[in-house]
Protein backbone atom coordinates (compact mmCIF):
# COMPACT_ATOMS: atom_id res chain seq x y z
CA UNK A 1 0.00 0.00 0.00
CA UNK A 2 1.27 3.13 -0.94
CA UNK A 3 1.60 6.45 1.39
CA UNK A 4 -1.88 7.26 3.43
CA UNK A 5 -2.87 10.70 1.83
CA UNK A 6 -4.24 13.53 4.53
CA UNK A 7 -7.88 12.74 4.22
CA UNK A 8 -7.57 9.22 4.88
CA UNK A 9 -5.45 9.93 7.60
CA UNK A 10 -7.86 12.53 8.93
CA UNK A 11 -10.58 10.24 9.08
CA UNK A 12 -9.16 7.51 10.36
CA UNK A 13 -8.26 9.75 13.43
CA UNK A 14 -11.53 10.73 13.56
CA UNK A 15 -13.20 7.07 13.78
CA UNK A 16 -10.22 6.48 16.03
CA UNK A 17 -10.98 9.41 18.32
CA UNK A 18 -14.67 8.51 18.43
CA UNK A 19 -14.39 4.38 18.91
CA UNK A 20 -16.53 3.75 16.04
CA UNK A 21 -16.15 0.61 14.06
CA UNK A 22 -13.57 -0.04 11.22
CA UNK A 23 -14.34 -0.33 7.77
CA UNK A 24 -12.80 -3.16 5.86
CA UNK A 25 -10.70 -0.25 3.98
CA UNK A 26 -9.86 1.45 7.38
CA UNK A 27 -8.76 -2.03 9.02
CA UNK A 28 -5.82 -2.62 6.19
CA UNK A 29 -4.95 1.42 6.46
CA UNK A 30 -4.49 0.42 10.40
CA UNK A 31 -2.45 -2.71 9.56
CA UNK A 32 -0.32 0.28 6.91
CA UNK A 33 0.45 2.26 10.25
CA UNK A 34 2.71 -0.78 11.55
CA UNK A 35 4.71 -1.00 8.96
CA UNK A 36 4.70 2.53 7.81
CA UNK A 37 6.48 5.12 10.53
CA UNK A 38 5.70 8.34 8.20
CA UNK A 39 2.23 7.31 8.16
CA UNK A 40 2.23 6.36 11.68
CA UNK A 41 3.28 10.00 12.57
CA UNK A 42 0.99 11.68 10.71
CA UNK A 43 -1.56 9.68 11.65
CA UNK A 44 -1.17 10.14 15.67
CA UNK A 45 -0.11 13.67 15.22
CA UNK A 46 -3.65 13.96 13.04
CA UNK A 47 -4.80 11.74 16.13
CA UNK A 48 -3.85 14.31 18.70
CA UNK A 49 -5.50 17.68 17.26
CA UNK A 50 -8.79 15.19 16.98
CA UNK A 51 -8.85 14.39 20.36
CA UNK A 52 -8.40 18.42 21.02
CA UNK A 53 -10.80 20.26 18.96
CA UNK A 54 -13.24 16.88 20.88
CA UNK A 55 -12.33 17.61 24.14
CA UNK A 56 -12.90 21.45 24.56
CA UNK A 57 -14.66 21.98 21.30
CA UNK A 58 -12.18 23.61 18.98
CA UNK A 59 -13.92 22.70 15.90
CA UNK A 60 -12.29 24.24 12.86
CA UNK A 61 -8.76 24.25 11.16
CA UNK A 62 -7.72 20.53 11.89
CA UNK A 63 -6.49 19.62 8.61
CA UNK A 64 -4.86 22.56 8.26
CA UNK A 65 -3.04 22.47 11.62
CA UNK A 66 -2.17 18.81 10.71
CA UNK A 67 -0.77 19.98 6.69
CA UNK A 68 1.22 22.91 8.83
CA UNK A 69 3.00 20.40 11.86
CA UNK A 70 3.90 18.31 8.36
CA UNK A 71 5.71 21.18 6.78
CA UNK A 72 7.63 21.94 9.62
CA UNK A 73 8.44 18.32 10.25
CA UNK A 74 7.73 18.73 13.82
CA UNK A 75 6.54 16.57 16.63
CA UNK A 76 3.89 17.19 19.00
CA UNK A 77 5.27 16.63 22.14
CA UNK A 78 2.10 18.24 24.30
CA UNK A 79 -1.16 19.51 24.03
CA UNK A 80 -2.73 21.08 27.12
CA UNK A 81 -6.08 22.68 26.96
CA UNK A 82 -6.81 25.53 29.00
CA UNK A 83 -10.45 27.16 29.79
CA UNK A 84 -10.81 30.70 31.70
CA UNK A 85 -14.36 31.12 33.28
CA UNK A 86 -15.45 34.27 34.75
CA UNK A 87 -17.45 32.84 38.07
CA UNK A 88 -19.09 34.18 41.01
CA UNK A 89 -15.23 35.01 43.12
CA UNK A 90 -14.01 36.07 40.14
CA UNK A 91 -12.41 34.40 37.31
CA UNK A 92 -11.31 30.83 37.17
CA UNK A 93 -9.18 28.42 34.76
CA UNK A 94 -8.83 24.56 34.05
CA UNK A 95 -5.74 23.06 32.65
CA UNK A 96 -5.92 19.45 31.00
CA UNK A 97 -3.64 17.68 29.06
CA UNK A 98 -5.27 16.64 25.52
CA UNK A 99 -3.21 14.07 24.55
CA UNK A 100 -1.97 11.85 27.42
CA UNK A 101 -1.40 8.76 25.55
CA UNK A 102 0.87 9.96 22.90
CA UNK A 103 2.33 13.11 24.17
CA UNK A 104 6.14 12.67 24.75
CA UNK A 105 5.60 14.98 28.13
CA UNK A 106 2.87 13.39 30.53
CA UNK A 107 1.64 16.37 32.63
CA UNK A 108 -0.57 15.72 35.97
CA UNK A 109 -1.74 18.57 38.32
CA UNK A 110 0.83 20.23 40.79
CA UNK A 111 0.62 19.18 44.15
CA UNK A 112 -1.71 21.79 46.17
CA UNK A 113 0.77 25.33 45.70
CA UNK A 114 0.43 25.57 49.83
CA UNK A 115 3.20 22.75 49.89
CA UNK A 116 5.63 24.68 47.91
CA UNK A 117 5.25 27.45 49.67
CA UNK A 118 3.48 29.69 47.94
CA UNK A 119 1.31 32.37 49.22
CA UNK A 120 -2.34 32.72 49.70
CA UNK A 121 -1.59 35.60 46.49
CA UNK A 122 -0.93 32.96 44.32
CA UNK A 123 -3.95 30.59 44.68
CA UNK A 124 -5.88 31.12 41.20
CA UNK A 125 -2.67 29.77 39.77
CA UNK A 126 -3.86 26.22 37.94
CA UNK A 127 -0.64 24.66 37.08
CA UNK A 128 0.15 21.76 35.48
CA UNK A 129 3.56 19.24 36.06
CA UNK A 130 5.57 16.73 34.24
CA UNK A 131 5.04 13.31 36.11
CA UNK A 132 9.11 12.64 36.01
CA UNK A 133 10.35 15.89 36.32
CA UNK A 134 8.89 18.88 38.31
CA UNK A 135 10.69 21.56 36.34
CA UNK A 136 8.66 20.90 33.38
CA UNK A 137 5.16 22.59 33.89
CA UNK A 138 2.40 24.76 32.45
CA UNK A 139 0.77 27.09 34.76
CA UNK A 140 -1.88 30.14 34.03
CA UNK A 141 -2.71 32.75 36.75
CA UNK A 142 -6.58 33.26 36.34
CA UNK A 143 -6.20 36.77 37.95
CA UNK A 144 -3.11 38.31 35.98
CA UNK A 145 -3.83 36.09 33.30
CA UNK A 146 -0.30 35.05 32.72
CA UNK A 147 0.71 31.95 30.95
CA UNK A 148 4.15 30.44 32.11
CA UNK A 149 5.66 27.70 30.33
CA UNK A 150 8.61 26.06 31.16
CA UNK A 151 10.68 22.81 29.92
CA UNK A 152 13.89 21.13 30.75
CA UNK A 153 15.08 20.19 27.79
CA UNK A 154 17.92 17.63 29.68
CA UNK A 155 15.97 14.20 28.94
CA UNK A 156 14.06 15.65 25.89
CA UNK A 157 17.23 16.87 24.22
CA UNK A 158 18.34 20.04 22.15
CA UNK A 159 15.90 20.19 19.90
CA UNK A 160 14.39 23.07 18.56
CA UNK A 161 11.18 23.27 21.07
CA UNK A 162 8.11 25.98 19.82
CA UNK A 163 4.97 26.55 22.16
CA UNK A 164 2.20 27.89 20.65
CA UNK A 165 -1.12 29.29 21.57
CA UNK A 166 -3.85 27.94 19.67
CA UNK A 167 -7.35 30.16 20.12
CA UNK A 168 -10.62 29.02 19.12
CA UNK A 169 -11.03 31.47 16.49
CA UNK A 170 -7.95 30.04 14.91
CA UNK A 171 -5.68 32.56 15.50
CA UNK A 172 -2.30 31.65 16.87
CA UNK A 173 0.67 33.63 18.68
CA UNK A 174 4.01 31.60 19.47
CA UNK A 175 5.90 32.29 22.86
CA UNK A 176 8.78 33.39 23.21
CA UNK A 177 11.27 31.06 24.28
CA UNK A 178 14.62 31.97 26.56
CA UNK A 179 16.93 29.02 27.90
CA UNK A 180 18.57 29.25 31.07
CA UNK A 181 20.97 26.33 30.87
CA UNK A 182 19.14 23.45 30.26
CA UNK A 183 15.16 25.09 30.68
CA UNK A 184 13.56 26.87 28.31
CA UNK A 185 11.05 29.34 29.55
CA UNK A 186 8.55 31.87 28.33
CA UNK A 187 5.60 33.58 28.96
CA UNK A 188 2.27 35.42 27.66
CA UNK A 189 0.42 37.93 29.01
CA UNK A 190 -3.48 39.20 29.58
CA UNK A 191 -5.14 35.93 28.16
CA UNK A 192 -8.80 36.81 28.97
CA UNK A 193 -12.11 34.38 29.29
CA UNK A 194 -12.09 31.85 26.75
CA UNK A 195 -10.52 28.61 25.43
CA UNK A 196 -7.19 28.21 23.89
CA UNK A 197 -4.33 25.02 23.69
CA UNK A 198 -1.03 25.46 24.48
CA UNK A 199 1.05 23.20 21.75
CA UNK A 200 4.30 22.26 23.23
CA UNK A 201 6.45 20.92 19.21
CA UNK A 202 9.86 20.00 18.85
CA UNK A 203 11.63 20.04 15.05
CA UNK A 204 12.98 16.75 13.96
Amino acid sequence: MTHLNDDEILSLASVTADGMPYTDDERKQMEHLKTCEECYDRFYAALALTDTVSNIGLLSSVKQEVTAEEKVKSKILAIVGVIVDKVSTGIDSVLQQLDQATAAISFMPAMSLATRGASDEQSNTSKLEDVNDEKTYISFDSGSGQLFVQINTREIGDENISVTVKYSNGDTREIPMERSGALLMGSMDNLVEGEFKVVVAAAD
